[in-house]
């Protein structure tokens, strides 16, 4: 198999097992917002944001440094 998607399936493993072990109600507050909502929503939402941020981040255009 290749390297990269024996990491990506470890990863993928780790980060479920996370999410399944956070069944708890949690209570996210951010300024003058309160939600409460299940562990593995907010979880799952959180890695899914991050995935995301993360391929627009690696989509950007690379700039080069400016010659003189």
């Amino acid at each position: 198999m290749k390297p990269k998607l024996v990491a990506f399936l470890a990863l993928a493993a780790l980060i479920t097992i996370v999410i399944v072990q956070n069944k708890d109600v949690v209570t996210l507050r951010f300024l003058f917002w309160h939600l409460s909502t299940s562990g593995i929503l907010l979880l799952t939402f959180a890695v899914l944001a991050g995935f995301a941020m993360g391929v627009l981040v690696a989509k950007l255009p690379k700039s080069s440094p400016k010659r003189k």
